[in-house]
């Protein structure tokens, strides 16, 4: 089985990456899970994963119109620039895409409802995904690829489900989440 290969391209992204690989798991075990990190419980958020990267999810949603974001479609996978002027937009897109790059490696569920079934396949498949993470000044530009044709649509199919998530911001999120959240018909 291939491991995700993640490519570090500038002193910063090297510095970021080992930050959070430094951080996510004592930052998760302190946490010991919660309502977006806020200490009640397990409860909707899921476990100690989420609460570590629920927060910074929640301050890119609810800021998205600081961000902007296009998508290259290529024939194994995508490469996506997401940026923004504001810089400490840019500390949380850097840092949110170092962590995801984490649990992909380790192949990881975020265990959160609003995580779309697409990426909860996805991160199951990050073994066969090839990622290499280019930070610049105002923003990250990330690669992922595979030679696994399952794994590159779902590449494509999140890439375009984050583009939703930066145009629309909070409202797209829960777009995604409430119909999973609704007990089904009677």
């Amino acid at each position: 089985m291939r491991h995700s290969l993640v490519s570090i391209r500038t002193p910063a992204a090297l510095l970021a990456s080992v930050l959070v690989l430094s951080l996510l798991p004592s930052a998760m075990a302190a946490q010991g899970g919660g309502m977006m990190g806020r200490g009640r419980g397990r409860g909707m958020m899921g476990d100690s994963t989420a609460a570590a990267v629920m927060p910074i999810v929640h301050d890119l949603m609810t800021n998205h119109q600081k961000l902007r974001r296009t998508v290259t479609v290529l024939s194994n996978g995508v490469r996506t620039v997401t940026e923004s002027d504001d810089s400490s937009m840019v500390a949380q897109l850097q840092a949110h895409v170092a962590t995801t790059g984490v649990l992909m490696a380790r192949s990881q569920d975020l265990n959160v409802p609003p995580a779309s079934p697409t990426l909860r396949q996805l991160l199951a498949r990050g073994a066969t995904v090839t990622r290499v993470v280019e930070h610049t000044p105002k923003g990250v530009i990330v690669t992922e690829t595979s030679t696994d044709s399952t794994s590159v649509a779902l590449l494509q199919a999140h890439a375009a489900e984050v583009t939703e998530l930066v145009n629309r911001g909070m409202a797209a999120m829960h777009d995604k989440m409430m119909p999973r959240m609704r007990p089904p018909p009677r």
